[in-house]
């Protein structure tokens, strides 16, 4: 969420920034009416914020081209915190049977990720060492 934000931040500075270039050059190179450039400007601000904002995906599918694709992403990203809190929680299990049936669940849940584009093969044990699930157990890989 936080890198969509970002996107959406960025593509917002660059058409301010771009805009306002506009405005410098018809204002001061062109010697326009300084109304009309206020006008123009505003303009060129709103059709560069269209023109530069991020397009969200689900997999190589625009959202905009799905029915209720907002809510799908929206939820789609929900799954994929909850299945980041289970990853991060496996590491707390001690017993080995549990562990075994969370990494089983877990496995499955990163395989529709994959599928999804959702994707996130590692994650951190409470030491901040990474861990890479595999059969049985996790086991910590080196840096």
């Amino acid at each position: 969420m936080k890198q969509e934000k970002r996107r959406e931040a960025l593509a917002n500075i660059c058409a301010a920034l771009l805009a306002g270039a506009g405005f410098l050059i018809l204002l001061f190179l062109l010697k326009w009416n300084f109304f009309l450039v206020l006008f123009l400007t505003v303009g060129l601000y709103v059709g560069f914020s269209f023109l530069l904002k991020p397009r969200q995906k689900i997999g190589n599918i625009n959202i905009e081209d799905i029915p209720d694709g907002e809510e799908l992403h929206r939820r789609l990203n929900e799954a994929k915190e909850d299945f980041d809190s289970i990853a991060r929680s496996m590491n707390r299990i001690q017993d080995p049977e549990v562990w075994q049936q969370a990494d089983r669940l877990n496995r499955i849940a990163e395989g529709k990720r994959k599928s999804s584009g959702y994707h996130r093969r590692d994650h951190q044990d409470s030491k901040g060492r990474k861990r890479e699930a595999s059969g049985g157990r996790s086991r910590i890989k080196p840096d």
